[in-house]
Order: structure tokens, then C-alpha cells, then sequence
């Protein structure tokens, strides 16, 4: 009788620890550079078309803000029509490993990048991550887990949040969550 009860209670804390070790374990391998072993702990589609949508949406809201005089310009309803192809080339090209890995390590730089529609610069300061950087991680559901990561002095007011979701056989991240009211502030707002 107790035997079973011990096995249940085992494989319950294995689940519950499995997740925090998997965000240990991507930590890890950001701070190494590794994007091969990144890669796998990605659901890449998910998480590229999670943030498209997040980008596209902050773009109808600015074209929706912007002055009558942008609005009554020809050119304006051709940019609103081509946005949403250019977020896609720009999400497609951002969100790659080495892409993720910068995102993690320097929010405020690579946010601020792409928000302005420049490609993320190279710092020559290597930050690391930690587990200092680690702001809130519990399950949201049985097989969910949301993350929220800020800087390590706890200045940061809009952490990066990014859900996991278990698929297959682990724990990977599904979706990232753009601070995007600072990348709607970076968008020129042709007033």
C-alpha cells in the first residue's frame, strides 16, 4: 500500500521540478552560446507566429493613433497593407537561437533594436544569466509554466514573460511575451 503512494509522490515532484530544472538548463546554454542545444528547447513556430501576432497588433494600433494627415496620405494604406509582411521577415529573421539567447541576456538593447528597426547590436559586456534574473516561474496549468525573467538588481518593470508548454518529452518554450508597449513607444508615430 505505501509503495505506491511513494511512487505517486516521486513522479508528482519529479513533474514539478522538471520545468524549473529545464529553465536552469536553458539558462545554461545561453550563457554557453550554444544555439544548437538552444534550438531544442524551442518550439520555434509557435513562439515566432506568438510574437508576429504581438508585433502586428502594435502596428494597427499606431496606424490607428497616427494623424489624420497620415492617414489621408496614399502612401499610408500601402505601409499598413505591407506591415504585416515586413513584421513576419523581421520576426523570422530576429528569432533564431542567437537571437533568442540576446533576447534573454539584454531585453532593454534588443527590444529598443527592434522596436527602432535596427538589427540588435553585439555587446562587447558578456552578461550572464542567473538565477538572480529569475522574477516569478510556477504552472499556469498541468502542462504549462509561465517564466518571467528581469534584470538581476529587480529594475526591470516589464519583464521578459515566456510560457512553457510540455511537448513531446520535455518542457519547451512555447510562447515569448514582447514588452510591447515599449516597442510601440520606438514606433514613429508620423504626428
Amino acid at each position: 500500500m505505501k509503495r505506491p503512494i511513494v511512487v505517486i509522490i516521486l513522479a508528482l515532484a519529479v513533474w514539478i521540478v522538471w520545468p524549473y530544472y529545464t529553465m536552469h538548463r536553458i539558462g545554461q546554454v545561453v550563457n554557453d552560446g550554444d544555439a544548437a542545444a538552444l534550438e531544442g528547447y524551442v518550439s520555434w513556430d509557435s513562439v515566432r507566429q506568438g510574437i508576429k501576432d504581438d508585433v502586428n497588433a502594435v502596428f494597427a494600433q499606431v496606424m490607428a493613433k497616427s494623424s489624420e494627415e497620415v492617414q489621408k496620405n496614399p502612401f499610408a494604406g500601402l505601409a499598413a497593407a505591407f506591415a504585416p509582411v515586413i513584421v513576419n521577415q523581421m520576426v523570422d529573421g530576429y528569432m533564431t537561437p542567437t537571437g533568442l539567447a540576446a533576447l534573454m541576456k539584454n531585453r532593454k538593447a534588443y527590444i529598443a533594436n527592434v522596436g527602432g528597426g535596427a538589427a540588435p547590436a553585439e555587446s562587447s559586456e558578456r552578461k550572464k544569466m542567473s538565477a538572480k534574473n529569475l522574477k516569478y516561474a510556477f504552472f499556469t496549468g498541468p502542462t504549462t509554466f509561465l517564466v518571467e525573467l528581469g534584470d538581476k538588481e529587480g529594475n526591470d518593470d516589464q519583464p521578459l514573460r515566456m510560457k512553457l508548454a510540455f511537448e513531446g518529452f520535455g518542457w519547451k518554450i512555447s510562447r515569448i511575451y514582447l514588452p510591447v508597449d515599449d516597442i510601440a513607444k520606438k514606433i514613429p508615430q508620423g504626428n
